[in-house]
């Protein structure tokens, strides 16, 4: 049995606020909170200690919302149909996410999200007891505190080939490599956030020190000093 249910909300006209509420969007940064909005009368928020699922845009991007919440038109909210703890729904987010793969080329989950396969809580509790919880995270702006005052007047335009060798990444199954393990080798993926890191496992294809850009969304740029694995669509910069 499914143990999430899953539930569509009616979009409002809603307005901004540093002092609001947080408003979840199809996107995959920040825990998928594009804003903070003011609360509307006679409207609850959607209640805390459920999931948010992207069903178009970043498709299947899946967060877990610690806070009452609004959200956007095509976002899914899963919410337990048994006692979950914060950890047993954190693991559901990743499971429905490294589906992703399933909806590239612009496909939608909105008629889809409820057919996509799970494990059962008793599974899930199981793999809770077995890891130990992380945070690794990058800084996605390393140089934030450095006040840097560059003479920019005698730069003049190159071609990226001029100072790089560019290759694409061996490509590595999600899936493939939870097989292999958490580890410490970085999985890089084509997102905008976190370094294009998406998780971490016991393996990887290529060598560190080099820059990834993701060749599919928007070309974010990123330096890899550590030994690391790939998606589709990320290229190689190597001096």
């Amino acid at each position: 049995m499914n143990p999430l249910s899953q539930m569509y909300v009616k979009v409002f006209h809603v307005t901004s606020s540093k002092s609001g509420i947080p408003f979840i969007s199809r996107t995959e940064k920040n825990n998928g909170v594009s804003s903070k909005v003011e609360l509307l009368e006679n409207v609850n928020p959607i209640k805390n200690h459920t999931l948010t699922v992207a069903l178009s845009g970043s498709v299947l991007e899946t967060f877990y919302q610690k806070e009452e919440y609004y959200t956007a038109y095509h976002v899914g909210i899963l919410y337990p149909k048994e006692k979950m703890t914060e950890k047993e729904m954190l693991i559901y987010s990743v499971f429905i996410r490294s589906n992703s793969f399933r909806y590239s080329f612009g496909r939608q989950a909105n008629k889809t999200l409820s057919d996509i396969f799970i494990p059962d809580l008793e599974e899930v509790s199981k793999i809770c007891d077995s890891i130990k919880f992380t945070s690794k995270i990058i800084d996605k702006h390393p140089f934030k505190t450095l006040n840097l005052k560059l003479n920019t007047s005698n730069w003049r335009w190159i071609k990226i080939p001029d100072i790089f060798h560019i290759k694409g990444s061996t490509t590595s199954s999600y899936i493939y490599l939870k097989e292999k393990g958490q580890g410490k080798f970085p999985y890089i993926t084509t997102r905008a956030t976190n370094n294009g890191v998406r998780d971490f496992f016991n393996h990887y294809t290529e060598k560190g020190n080099v820059l990834t850009i993701d060749s599919a969304v928007v070309g974010y740029c990123s330096f890899q000093n550590l030994d690391f694995s790939a998606s589709d669509h990320v290229e190689i910069f190597r001096t």
